[in-house]
């Protein structure tokens, strides 16, 4: 049914009502002059008039709930624009037609439809404590299919200067009235607005929140007060700035009171304590040979702990003796959280020393004397002695014969005698030459005797050199042997010195061991005897525990290197080849080849060859050389391309050093 048929389809009941009511007329002027009938027709008007007037207000409530709601209308007809209402037919004349009919509904806020769009802010208090924030609900309409959501300002109503703040919720920090305006634009250029005030009040007392009634504390306080009226500190009675931190050790009575809007306050007394407690009697990391009595003072002490030897002990603070050989340590505290700790020693035993010399008091020596003093337990300096690191050795040099006793103390003070006796110092007697190989230069050692004294040496092939008080006697020696010399002082002391040469090459097994992060190779060597002369650019290793070891690290490979080492009595030499130091990036070229059938390309052959051994890739055949990489692509069978085909590969050589190759192939 079109539009134009309904549209007569409704008209035409109206026409017929109006028909049959013209009959009913004319069929009712038969009763016009009976009174009964008069009394029908005013009772059936009447009644047409209330059945009317109540379905018209239903209609008007129906109206004002929907458009307090948000969401669309559920009437599936009423969302029809194009359609009009059917009217009832002519079966439908009842009275129930008009009760039962749902009008479509008209947009918020018409003169038509007025509404209460602010009914969500009727539970919205006017009247808050301060220092609550909160939250200021939402206000929401439809506007003709459109929500709109209310803009909220508001302001501190005290300041009629002041400028609206667009916010949601506000922390209402400041005593007093806040305007809070609600604002609704709608799509017609209506605007709807809605003023709250909200009074902020300050009924609660003060809070001091980093102080707290009978506490003690051990740093400075700097009040932390909250409150939103004006107040007044007072400490101990007078007017205080809360701004300025308590510093001063005391007891001390705060009081904070406001000033103007309720007039409450808050006292709380509290006890500032910086001070540890003292300790007398003791000193820390003392040491004592006598008992002690110990004093611990503080105006708020809380406990006293003392231990021996990490073990609990008793005593009486400022009364007890302590004498007991021990370590003890003493922890004091007070109420405010201070802590003082200290650590003693009581030692009534005296240490237990040895002395010994150096040359030894064996045999008569012209060199001067090494006296060390070694302790069970720490010493105390003495004067002309050197005390070492450890604290348990004294040593002091002589130069004469001497005889003396003296006292050596612990750190506690207790004495012991120490007698020492040096009578085996002689100037005069002969001094044991020395010997040493001192250089090689080109299979040549040099041999030195070092002595005191002049000598006569019987071999005319020793060269006398005197230098620095000292006489030496030097010989160059190109071939192994092994003699004995003998010499003689000029008082006639007589005596030899064995020399062996080793000129016999001795080579070295030397081992290698690679950085993985830098690729430098460190060579290791290792002998018997100390060298006497380390080659150039090797070091010794002085974490290797066992013999002689020396290193080098090598940065560049070496094709071939011999490296000397002179020891005493051996010629030592190390070959050194290095090979597998490769920081350069393989060198490749790419080459590209077809396989066709019928002058037509199946397959395309790409070759990538290096100049060094590389790795094998996904998808590649790696020659048995491990230089060269093989890879055979398929024509494509559909989309096949027309243009030129460019790739590339990264290769990489097996230190890890990488190359990209790049070629280019066509089906064409």
């Amino acid at each position: 049914m079109d539009k134009d048929d309904k549209k007569k389809k409704n008209n035409e009941p109206k026409k017929k009502q109006q028909v049959i009511k013209e009959e009913d007329m004319i069929k009712d002027s038969d009763y016009e002059d009976s009174g009964e009938g008069k009394k029908i027709v005013i009772v059936a008007l009447i009644l047409a008039l209330l059945i009317g007037g109540f379905a018209y207000v239903r209609s008007l409530e129906k109206k004002k709930d929907d458009s307090l709601n948000i969401e669309e209308p559920q009437d599936e007809e009423n969302d029809n624009d194009d359609e009009e209402e059917e009217l009832p037919n002519e079966e439908e004349t009842t009275s129930d037609t008009t009760t039962n009919y749902q009008p479509t509904p008209v947009p918020n806020n018409t003169e038509e439809n007025p509404v209460d769009i602010w009914k969500s802010l009727k539970d919205v208090p006017t009247l808050v404590e301060a220092g609550t924030v909160m939250s200021l609900p939402t206000v929401t309409v439809d506007d003709n299919g459109t929500k709109v959501e209310a803009l909220i300002t508001y302001k501190f109503r005290s300041n009629i200067e002041e400028e609206y703040v667009t916010v949601s919720s506000f922390d209402t920090t400041k005593i007093g009235e806040y305007l809070i305006t609600y604002t609704i634009s709608f799509k017609d250029g209506k605007v709807e607005t809605k003023d709250l005030v909200i009074t902020v009040n300050d009924t609660v007392e003060p809070i001091i929140n980093n102080v707290v009634d009978g506490e003690y504390y051990n740093s400075d306080i700097l009040l932390d007060i909250t409150e939103y009226s004006p107040y007044i500190v007072e400490l101990n009675g007078v007017i205080y700035d809360a701004s300025k931190p308590i510093t001063e050790d005391g007891e001390y009575t705060l009081v904070v009171t406001e000033d103007k809007t309720n007039g409450k306050s808050i006292t709380v007394s509290f006890v500032l304590d910086k001070s540890v407690p003292t300790i007398l009697g003791v000193e820390d990391k003392a040491y004592y040979n006598s008992g002690v009595v110990i004093e611990v003072g503080d105006d708020n002490l809380l406990d006293i702990l003392l231990t021996k030897d990490g073990v609990e002990y008793s005593f009486v603070n400022g009364v007890t003796n302590i004498t007991e050989d021990g370590t003890y340590q003493i922890v004091a505290s007070d109420k405010a959280g201070n802590i003082n700790s200290y650590t003693f020693v009581i030692d009534n035993v005296a240490p237990t020393v040895e002395v010994t010399y150096t040359p030894n008091s064996e045999e008569l020596t012209s060199e001067d004397v090494l006296v060390t003093i070694t302790s069970n337990e720490a010493l105390q300096e003495l004067e002309g002695w050197t005390l070492l690191e450890d604290k348990l050795t004294l040593t002091k040099e002589f130069s004469e014969n001497i005889t003396t006793t003296f006292e050596v103390k612990d750190l506690a003070g207790n004495p012991v005698d120490v007698t020492i006796v040096i009578d085996f110092i002689d100037h005069n007697v002969s001094y044991s030459p020395k010997l040493t190989i001192e250089n090689l230069v080109a299979n040549k050692v040099k041999a030195t005797i070092t002595s005191l004294k002049q000598l006569i040496i019987n071999d005319d092939s020793w060269i006398e050199i005197v230098e620095d008080g000292l006489y030496k006697y030097e010989k160059i020696y190109s071939e192994s042997v092994t003699e004995i010399v003998q010499y003689e002082d000029l008082e006639g002391n007589a005596g030899t010195i064995e020399v062996k040469i080793d000129m016999e090459l001795n080579d070295l097994f030397v081992t290698y061991q690679e950085d993985p992060d830098t690729q430098n190779v460190t060579a290791y060597v290792t002998t018997e005897e100390e060298v006497l002369e380390v080659p150039e650019g090797w070091a010794l290793d002085t974490e290797y525990q066992e013999d002689y070891r020396y290193y080098k690290v090598y940065t560049e490979n070496v094709d071939y290197e011999l490296v000397e080492f002179v020891t005493n009595s051996k010629y030592y030499v190390a070959t050194i080849i290095i090979d597998s130091i490769d920081r350069d990036a393989p060198v490749a070229t790419a080459s590209v080849t077809y396989i066709t059938e019928e002058e037509e390309k199946k397959q395309v052959v790409i070759t990538v060859s290096a100049n060094e051994v590389i790795n094998g890739m996904d998808g590649w055949s790696l020659s048995e050389d491990k230089k060269t990489l093989v890879k055979i692509i398929d024509k494509p069978t559909v989309d096949i391309p027309t243009d030129e085909l460019n790739e590339s590969i990264t290769i990489t050589d097996l230190k890890g050093n990488e190359t990209i190759i790049s070629y280019t192939y066509n089906w064409n």
